[in-house]
């Protein structure tokens, strides 16, 4: 035990600072007997996971084809990472607890008759959440260097919190939604379906918090192409946002510019060029003529005035001086507002790490809620003979008993 919580604690980066462990996790005992236990020549004879991507098989066939011949490309139509991973770990150690596999087998059933609501409930919902596992490690990374001091860059730190506020302001109310559609007219209360709301709202409720801080700290006019915090922090902050607004505005005079300059040589009508956010060539903008043939007359008529980076399908990339020196102006702005702001966000990513627990439990429970729909997704459209059918799920000491599975059109089979 003491070396699982080593590990745990080395992989967190809190090995050597006790202060942040003291109360951040709780030791329970399990029990072993809960799940079955395969060993690898049990998985492979069943063809439990795919084959190694470097397995030379030739009757895998394509990488594509060895991720669905096994039984874990058939039930893996997950919609989130999260899911997906879970999934693996139940076929890796299946349950062998008769009364929550039934619970299990209520969702899923509930599921395959819901069809609208769960291909609402896994495209429009589930499939708009992002990782959260690696969302946790993010922020937990970021403040886990140095004490806290959070050695990542301040732009990282304040994105990290924007994709937390993204999950508690709008994902996570979408699967809330979906799922109350889903389990209009459940009546039984202490179903796991109710269980499942009960969390999810659960979760919503205590991320409220997150959209507050984000509210607090993040300027939304920037997101998400730049992350700064807001300026009335600090009076150089200030100063600093002048300055970027200053840029913008000179922004759009060039592009102005530039653009009835080609108008009048080329003879086309105006808002032809366009102008594009890009880091290709050290500049902050280029310009785009979107046919490719406008090139040679923007080298006749402009000549060294302009500098041409990339000739491609979708038109031809060019900038002006003036417009590469107000990149490198805006740059240079950009970084004194990185190095200024960087204490307001290690305060405010101290604060967000809080929330890393209930990111955590926000995974495990879309992650379960997902397996399960997936599970449903695969009944009701892969069932061969006339659709899902309910297993029986028998239980005893005695011989021939076990757990086992029996339908109305198949001979029961022995699972343990």
């Amino acid at each position: 035990m003491k070396q699982a919580l080593g590990l745990l604690l080395r992989e967190e980066g809190l090995e050597n600072d006790a202060d942040a462990v003291v109360g951040q996790y709780e030791i329970q005992m399990g029990q072993l007997s809960s799940h079955m236990q395969l060993d690898r020549i049990a998985a492979e004879s069943i063809h439990l996971l795919p084959p190694p991507r470097n397995a030379s098989n030739a009757k895998c066939g394509s990488a594509a084809d060895m991720s669905r011949n096994s039984i874990y490309g058939i039930l893996n139509q997950c919609k989130t990472k999260m899911g997906s991973r879970l999934l693996e770990t139940w076929l890796r150690q299946p349950l062998i607890d008769k009364q929550e596999i039934e619970a299990r087998h209520d969702v899923v059933e509930w599921l395959v008759q819901q069809s609208v609501g769960r291909d609402q409930l896994r495209d429009s919902a589930l499939g708009c959440v992002g990782d959260l596992d690696v969302l946790a490690s993010k922020m937990s990374a970021y403040v886990g260097e140095n004490g806290g001091s959070g050695s990542g860059s301040s732009g990282g730190g304040l994105e990290t919190l924007y994709r937390m506020y993204l999950f508690a302001d709008q994902q996570l109310p979408l699967v809330v939604d979906a799922f109350q559609e889903v389990l209009a007219g459940d009546d039984s209360n202490g179903s796991k379906l109710c269980e499942f709301l009960k969390e999810l709202k659960d979760l919503q409720a205590a991320l409220t918090k997150v959209k507050g801080l984000a509210e607090a700290v993040l300027d939304f006019e920037f997101v998400p192409r730049e992350f700064l915090v807001k300026s009335d922090f600090d009076e150089q902050l200030q100063d600093l946002k002048r300055e970027l607004d200053e840029v913008e505005t000179e922004l759009e005079a060039i592009h102005i510019k530039m653009d009835q300059e080609w108008s009048d040589v080329s003879g086309q009508p105006s808002s032809q060029v366009r102008l594009e956010t890009t880091d290709q060539d050290g500049c902050a903008w280029q310009f785009r003529l979107p046919k490719t043939n406008d090139e040679r007359i923007l080298r006749e008529q402009f000549g060294n005035k302009v500098q041409v980076h990339r000739l491609l399908k979708n038109g031809v990339y060019f900038s002006t001086k003036e417009l590469r020196n107000l990149g490198t102006e805006k740059q240079n702005v950009l970084t004194e507002y990185h190095k200024r702001q960087k204490s307001i966000v290690n305060n405010a990513m101290n604060v967000a790490a809080t929330f890393v627990p209930l990111l955590e439990k926000a995974s495990q429970v879309l992650g379960e809620l997902d397996v399960l729909a997936s599970f449903a997704h695969v009944a009701a459209y892969n069932c061969a003979g006339g659709g899902y059918c309910r297993p029986v799920m028998t239980d005893g000491n005695e011989d021939g008993m076990g757990i086992t599975v029996s339908s109305p059109d198949v001979l029961p089979g022995r699972l343990v």
